[in-house]
């Protein structure tokens, strides 16, 4: 037995002991291989930036009478199932308004001394003395303005019924008696037009190279990683326990150690980086912020009435579903409010992302007309995306789109009945640009990886119970593991890197204990961020040195310039085919439809760039359509009822274009708990953001339209873009000009040999797709530049 299989089998071992340690601790189930506390019994309040009283109720006993009764009137009992007040939906708005913010309170109490001065213009009477047929004419003329709110009252009348209809369908009485939602379990696939209709209707995306399965292909000669992915399901299907990190024990032996490579960070690039570096021999040190997150804390399947909120989204730190994923406030903001998503755990952001997973088209790189063009091009990450699709399982269709090149697919999402429609609307209505295709996302839809397959609960972004949604966690952290040269250090808070004498070099990075609040240093070879493009810049920065008083490797001043991140906006509506029609479990795996971006070969007149369409139809378990449908009473009750099932979502996602006002820097006096500085990040969008949502919107009403649907409103209700929170890239950006940019084409730093940037903080521009296949991508040949840096000993 040779003396490599010897190691990788004591590591084994090792690996197999930690585990059964663990596992005596808490249940099997894991999102990683991880531990964690299991959760509380109710689930931590939300609450809403600056804060109201801290007491228990908002309204008046008054007032709860009189919202109940109004509330009765909007949503009454009509004999399908009970009303409002059976819900208790003044119950609810009272917890909420309890805790929401001082201007939320400050609009209701208002509001209802509008509402009650018009019952007094009207009837003479206060609105608790009058009878429910005057309280019903109040509200009648009220919702006149329901659209367009032009006075007080009106404004009152419109947050009333919008407050109402999200309670009452959040309710168990609404969303299940009501509405008959059947969805979050566990099916073999979505339900299809043949279930809705009676005859079955072909799915399947037009191809002329149908993707073929990939059962039996990690035994092939095709797969460059075979081992990797053993290592990774053997870890996640089989032995289905915990391991444990470094986090309370001996840290100072950890750092006595040298290694060969420092990764900060463990997301959607430090995790691949970290199974490929170690696959290749090295020693790898890898340190996480967070820890494991064992899914049992996931609330997947939790209908929406049995948290607090009812699944209300403040912000990505304040929900009800994975709020306490999330660092809550974790920057500041001089103007336009940004909720970024900073999730400290082992595997990052792909323990909660939607799998949406594009390839750029070569003019997303080169030749794009406007924005920078990168060092590199579709050719150079081509291999890349390979890597990455065929260890990741990517669900997808070969279309032979320029826009989206095609890849190494597993078999794809099947459309839904409203998707399927909608594809044929376009195909006959709208023309070749308009074309729905399956949209290609890193879930199972048969198993891969030692994952299983998908279940269809529609809910990936709360956390996958199965694994079947491809994470970090889940499958490279493990590969990495298997290896026995990754040294895994969780709740490691990087506070800085430091330089040599000569400044050319990193020398170490230093990190604090997140229990004990000690400082330790890690030594390494080389050093790689992977910590997304806020948290990167932030380390950066302040890293500050007399080789770099501007912030390490930073000097061309391009450190936290040049943010950039997807807007979004769209619509929602009907359509006319599915109304009426019983209501089935369609949940999914969120989008399943998309249109490809129609100005990538034909550029708009009106504004450069463009953007891509998401579709997703069918009822869904939190139905905030209810309240863009008008009225109210028994009329409106029937409505919801009657286009619930007939529901279709058009997200439209655009790009981004770069300005001198969108960057990232270091707030100069905002701290966290461990007393460093918060980014602080600057945001201002350009007229081609606006001239692009509002095509889009355009544009979506079109095809919802030419599907025989109608549009009930926007997916933004001011017409503004909307900033994605979540995919930040651009801010350490690569260049071939030293003085406008901070990475090489490898992601080598300019400034310092030894100092890599993996994430998508090293992309030149953006397009409209979602980054992170690009970004593993890119994570995977920024890992092999380094590895080769190393072993020619050129750091």
């Amino acid at each position: 037995m040779t003396a490599d299989l010897l190691n990788r089998r004591k590591a084994l071992e090792r690996l197999l002991e930690l585990l059964a340690a663990a596992a005596s601790a808490e249940g099997t189930g894991i999102a990683g291989p991880g531990v964690g506390p299991r959760p509380a019994a109710t689930v931590p309040v939300l609450t809403g930036g600056e804060h109201g009283d801290a007491s228990t109720v908002f309204f008046s006993p008054e007032q709860k009478a009189i919202v109940g009764a109004l509330a009765d009137i909007i949503i009454p009992d009509d004999g399908v199932a009970p009303g409002a007040r059976a819900a208790k939906v003044e119950e609810y708005l009272d917890f909420v308004l309890a805790r929401a913010t001082r201007e939320e309170q400050r609009g209701w109490t208002e509001g209802l001394t509008a509402l009650d001065q018009t019952c007094r213009d009207h009837h003479g009477k206060a609105a608790a003395a009058l009878s429910a047929d005057q309280r019903r004419a109040v509200l009648a003329s009220l919702a006149e303005g329901e659209v367009s709110p032009q006075t007080p009252a009106q404004e009152c009348f419109a947050r009333l019924k919008r407050s109402v209809a999200d309670a009452y369908y959040t309710s168990e009485i609404g969303l299940v008696e009501d509405l008959k939602y059947k969805g979050n379990t566990v099916v073999r696939s979505p339900a299809t037009c043949e279930d809705h209709f009676g005859e079955p209707r072909s799915a399947k995306s037009p191809s002329n190279d149908p993707s073929p399965s990939l059962k039996g292909r990690f035994d092939s000669k095709e797969t460059e990683h075979p081992r990797s992915m053993i290592g990774a399901s053997f870890v996640v299907a089989s032995l289905r326990g915990t391991v444990q990190s470094f986090s309370g024990r001996n840290l100072a032996a950890v750092c006595a150690e040298e290694y060969d490579v420092c990764i900060v960070g463990s997301g959607a690039s430090g995790g691949i980086a970290a199974k490929e570096l170690a696959e290749r021999g090295l020693r790898v040190l890898l340190l996480e912020a967070g820890s494991w997150v064992s899914s049992s804390r996931f609330r997947t399947h939790v209908p929406p009435y049995e948290l607090p909120f009812r699944g209300r989204w403040l912000s990505h730190g304040e929900n009800d579903y994975t709020g306490f994923l999330y660092v809550k406030d974790p920057v500041t903001c001089p103007a336009e409010y940004i909720d970024y998503a900073l999730l400290p755990a082992i595997g990052g952001k792909t323990l909660t992302w939607a799998g949406i997973s594009w390839r750029f088209g070569e003019r997303d790189f080169q030749n794009r007309g406007i924005g920078d063009d990168w060092p590199i091009g579709y050719k150079d990450l081509a291999p890349y995306y390979d890597r990455a699709e065929l260890f990741m399982g990517v669900a997808g269709s070969r279309e032979g789109l320029a826009s989206e090149p095609d890849g190494k697919f597993i078999k794809p999402l099947p459309l839904r009945c409203g998707e399927q429609l909608i594809k044929e609307a376009c195909g006959k209505k709208l023309g070749p640009p308009f074309r729905v295709i399956p949209l290609r996302k890193a879930i199972n839809t048969e198993p891969h990886g030692g994952r299983p397959t998908c279940h269809y609960c529609g809910a990936c972004e709360r956390g996958c119970h199965v694994n079947a949604l491809y994470s970090s966690a889940n499958s490279a952290i493990p590969a990495a593991m298997m290896t026995g040269r990754l040294v895994l250090v969780t709740d490691a808070i990087v506070r800085a890197l430091e330089v040599d004498s000569s400044g050319m070099r990193c020398s170490g990075a230093v990190f604090i204990d997140r229990q004990t609040r000690q400082e330790y240093r890690i030594r390494a070879r080389a050093y790689a961020l992977a910590c997304g493009g806020v948290e990167d810049v932030r380390i950066l920065l302040m890293s500050k040195s007399k080789h770099f008083p501007q912030g390490l490797a930073n000097s061309s001043g391009w450190v936290g310039k040049n943010l950039v991140s997807e807007h979004y906006s769209g619509c929602i509506g009907f359509l006319e085919r599915l109304l009426g029609a019983k209501v089935l479990n369609e949940d999914g795996a969120g989008e399943h439809g998309e249109i490809q971006n129609i100005y990538y070969e034909k550029p708009s007149q009106k504004f450069a760039r463009g953007y891509m369409i998401d579709i997703q139809s069918g009822p869904v378990q939190i139905p905030s359509f209810a309240a863009l449908v008008p009225g109210f009473g028994p009329k409106y009750r029937e409505e919801v009822r009657r286009i619930y099932s007939a529901m279709v979502y058009l997200g439209a996602h655009g790009e981004m274009l770069a300005n001198e006002k969108s960057y990232v820097d270091l707030d100069p006096e905002a701290r966290d708990e461990f007393g460093l500085p918060k980014a602080r990040m600057h945001l201002e969008w350009g007229e081609n953001e606006y001239a692009q949502v509002h095509d889009a919107f355009e544009k979506c009403q079109a095809i919802i339209e030419a599907a025989g649907g109608k549009v009930l409103g926007s997916r933004r209700v001011d017409g503004k873009p909307h900033f994605d929170g979540e995919n930040l890239v651009g801010t350490v950006r690569m260049g071939n000009d030293r003085s406008r940019s901070v990475l090489n084409s490898r992601n080598q730093a300019h400034d310092v040999r030894n100092l890599w940037v993996l994430d998508g903080a090293s992309f030149t521009s953006y397009c409209e797709k979602n980054p992170t296949l690009t970004v593993i991508a890119v994570a995977l040949r920024a890992a092999d530049h380094l590895a080769d840096a190393l072993r020619r000993s050129e750091v």
